[in-house]
């Protein structure tokens, strides 16, 4: 299991001559509105990177394996992750992906490309088409259930019935949906943190960018 992705590139483009120090000088494009949604942005994004789930993940395995032991029976190992550490990053992450959200990361991307040149343009529509894809046609498909007879979960469905079904919500129609991922354990958090690890990842360099510039 890969944790790590894809993540694509943001430059910060400089006109020729100019310091950084210039560059941050310049007039910001952003309004007030939009200045305060880019600030709260780039703090989740602080926060997010700054809580323990996230601080541990990398020292830990990704990797699911099942051993055949001399006795005729099998052993299986597989990642734990601490529940409350994983409820505290839920709760972060929820502001990126969260369609009412200002700062959900797509409504960012809208923000940043209103005053963005040509090329930075290019570079955010490949964003937007990278995490998309990552959220409903992962490489890595995940389908719970018998034979001919599975169902199809991708990360944004799992993001779905994790969020409203069981931490912020109890949603009564995805309480089926939401056992059956209880029951594929630790395969269902495997598929979402590949994707969630990704989308924050992009989200940190984009934030970073706009503390770069010095517009937020």
């Amino acid at each position: 299991m890969n944790l790590v992705g894809q993540v694509c590139s943001l430059s910060i483009a400089f006109h020729k001559g100019e310091t950084t120090e210039e560059v941050m000088s310049l007039n910001c494009p952003y309004s007030q509105d939009e200045v305060t949604a880019l600030r709260r942005f780039g703090e989740i994004c602080e926060e997010i990177m700054s809580c323990r789930f996230v601080r541990d993940l990398p020292k830990q395995p990704h990797t699911f394996t099942i051993e055949n032991l001399p006795d005729g029976t099998s052993r299986s190992r597989y990642p734990e992750y601490d529940k409350d550490d994983f409820l505290a990053f839920l709760t972060h992450f929820r502001k990126l992906v969260a369609s009412k959200e200002r700062t959900n990361i797509f409504s960012v991307v809208k923000i940043i490309g209103k005053y963005a040149s040509d090329e930075e343009r290019a570079a955010l529509k490949r964003i937007r088409r990278l995490l998309v894809s990552e959220a409903t046609n992962p490489p890595l498909q995940m389908a719970i259930g018998t034979p001919g007879n599975e169902t199809s979960y991708t990360p944004h469905q799992v993001e779905n019935i994790i969020f409203n079904a069981q931490v912020f919500h109890s949603d009564t129609d995805l309480q089926d949906d939401l056992r059956a991922l209880i029951d594929f354990e630790p395969f269902t958090k495997l598929v979402f943190l590949r994707y969630a690890s990704i989308l924050v990842r992009q989200a940190w360099q984009i934030s970073c960018v706009l503390k770069t510039r010095g517009h937020v």
